[in-house]
């Protein structure tokens, strides 16, 4: 069930809208020349709903515009057959010449940066209000959370490592992961099968798995049933970075870091700085 937007706090709401703005571009017209915001097709029925229900509560002007917005950007660039990947220096030019290095998720959760910053062991989902029966006895719940943890049966956490790309060439990505610059991986089929065999080299019991990564809107409760699907769905205050991501279990690493060195043939990497 749906939590309705009405039960959100006003601070959840604004909240949401701005997650929701993230998301968005401006483009502009030229006859006659006007701002348009794009809003991507997956978030309208979202974005609607909760921009009037900002609206009617008079919240309009405590609207905020999220930084990493620029209507002096030039359009976004969405590509289908090439990925991403940004990084600031000297990663930029050390992932160019192969050296892929993956994050333990458990780092996540205290990136200073906040277009990395999030909870990888973790996805929550908001409860409708209503009652909830606890031994016989009936209690209101509001503000209800769910929490589904990345954990095994006996109830520890899973350690994985995540590396993170994206489809989106922009402008506003760059600004938001703090980057003067990022890499484009022209064949990234040919780089995952490059990536996988070099790491079952060094790790041949390493599950390794590249999607796409699904977005949920938090309000909805509709939870993954494996473990995988987990690891590669995110709340939908992170659409607008349009990643897919590359997860590795059971390589029985537990640094920081999991590095993978390839050998990308010549034109597989091109480094782009802004």
């Amino acid at each position: 069930m749906k939590k309705p937007v009405t039960q959100l706090s006003e601070e959840e709401l604004l909240e949401r809208l701005e997650s929701l703005l993230m998301a968005c571009h401006v483009n502009t017209t030229e006859r006659p020349k006007t701002k348009l915001l794009r809003v991507p097709g997956s978030l309208i029925g979202a974005f609607s709903e909760t921009y009037k229900e900002v609206e009617s509560r008079g919240l309009k002007e405590k609207i905020k515009v999220p930084k990493i917005i620029s209507e002096s950007d030039p359009a976004p660039v969405f590509h289908k057959n090439l990925l991403i990947r940004y990084l600031e220096e000297p990663y930029l030019v050390l992932f160019a010449s192969g050296m892929i290095s993956l994050r333990f998720a458990k780092g996540f959760k205290d990136d200073p940066n906040a277009a990395r910053k999030d909870d990888e062991l973790m996805r929550e989902y908001h409860g409708p209000d209503g009652d909830v029966n606890i031994g016989g006895e009936i209690y209101k719940a509001t503000n209800f959370k769910i929490q589904h943890h990345i954990r095994d049966i006996s109830g520890r956490e899973i350690p994985y490592h995540l590396v993170s790309f994206s489809s989106e060439e922009s402008r506003k990505l760059a600004r938001a992961f703090n980057t003067a610059g990022y890499v484009v991986i022209q064949d990234f089929k040919k780089f995952y099968n490059l990536f996988s065999d070099a790491l079952h080299l060094k790790f041949p019991k390493a599950d390794v798995r590249f999607e796409d990564v699904e977005y949920f809107d938090p309000l909805e409760n509709k939870s993954a049933q494996l473990i995988g699907e987990l690891i590669h769905r995110k709340s939908f205050h992170f659409q607008y970075q349009n990643e897919a991501r590359i997860s590795v279990v059971n390589s029985g690493v537990i640094e920081e870091r999991l590095n993978i060195q390839i050998d990308p043939p010549l034109g597989m990497m091109k480094i782009v700085k802004l």
